[in-house]
């Protein structure tokens, strides 16, 4: 019931800012309803350990803190998809969108892999920081983009500064850092096949949103990508990569 009343709340909430941001609430912000659900999750998870008895180690205050994190991320993207640009060009295709959505959420099928997460305190204190380090750079990507997010390969906009001045696509790296901290956690064969995939699918999708940029963005966007490299800050293997 608590869950349900948390995701209720966030979604009032995205309605408001979307109708104050002069966005259709029931087209333009569906994503922000969808994505309150995880985020009420979080919010539900940083609840409990603030309410549970007094933090006895390092791992459990970095567990705290990357439960907080990841709560500032998903929130993050509910205002975002609440507030964000109308595209400037064509719409993603049905099978662009697809890969897009699978990219977004394969990586919850970790949640399913038959295991109990590791007990090494090594590991578990390893798995919070790498995941803490590559959240908080997705963070910092996201507010970055602003208004120009989206979660289909369309362009609302061309971003070149902050953490787009080191890689062109700053939150898939900041995902991907922040998913070697759950094969740090559940150290397992099947995880590694998910990061994989997931890793796969979020470099298919740079390709497809680097073709919408460069057709909104003739000009600017082939000197920008010539420049700065895809995913690996200060490797440019060529100019297209």
């Amino acid at each position: 019931m608590q869950l349900l009343l948390l995701w209720f709340g966030l979604a009032i909430v995205a309605w408001v800012i979307a109708l104050l941001s002069k966005r259709r609430p029931h087209r333009d912000a569906w994503p922000a309803y969808l994505f309150a659900l995880p985020l009420a999750i979080q919010v539900a998870h940083v609840l409990d350990s603030v309410h549970a008895p007094l933090l006895v180690s390092v791992h459990d205050l970095a567990v705290l803190l990357q439960q907080i994190a990841s709560a500032t991320f998903l929130a993050l993207l509910v205002v975002l998809f609440s507030s964000r640009q109308s595209v400037s060009g064509p719409r993603a295709t049905r099978s662009q969108r697809m890969v897009a959505l699978l990219g977004t959420f394969i990586l919850y099928a970790v949640a399913f892999v038959p295991m109990e997460p590791s007990s090494s305190t090594g590991n578990l204190l390893a798995s919070s920081v790498v995941a803490l380090v590559g959240t908080g750079f997705a963070i910092w990507s996201l507010a970055t983009l602003g208004q120009c997010f989206g979660i289909f390969p369309e362009a609302r906009g061309l971003v070149l500064r902050g953490p787009y001045r080191l890689v062109r696509h700053p939150v898939y790296l900041g995902e991907v850092t922040g998913a070697l901290g759950l094969l740090l956690a559940r150290p397992h064969v099947l995880t590694l096949i998910l990061l994989l995939v997931f890793t796969g699918f979020q470099y298919w999708r740079t390709v497809l949103e680097e073709r919408a940029l460069a057709a909104a963005f003739p000009n600017e966007y082939p000197v920008y990508r010539a420049r700065v490299p895809r995913l690996v800050p200060g490797w440019r293997r060529s100019a297209a990569g």
